[in-house]
């Protein structure tokens, strides 16, 4: 790349990096600004609540589910001893 090309480059960068920035601190003040005018949803309530409670149930079996689709075959090689 020349050094103009590089130059350039940087720039513009820069600029997308900057716009990213200014998008991101735009989204968070105006989303601070309607946390007092609009009050939380009944969803956004039911799943605060499922995700704090100690006692909620967990699904990690969905998640070893997804993972055996994936790799069916992890775990297999034998190389593993586990004792417990």
């Amino acid at each position: 790349m020349s050094p103009r090309g590089e130059k350039i480059f940087n720039v513009a960068s820069t600029v997308v990096i900057l716009l990213f920035a200014i998008a991101w601190s735009w989204s968070i003040a105006h989303a601070r600004a309607n946390v007092v005018s609009r009050p939380a949803s009944e969803t956004t309530g039911i799943l605060t609540s499922a995700l704090t409670d100690g006692d909620a149930p967990s699904v990690s079996y969905l998640t070893d589910a997804a993972l055996g689709v994936v790799s069916p075959l992890r775990g297999e090689s034998g190389k593993l001893k586990a004792r417990i």
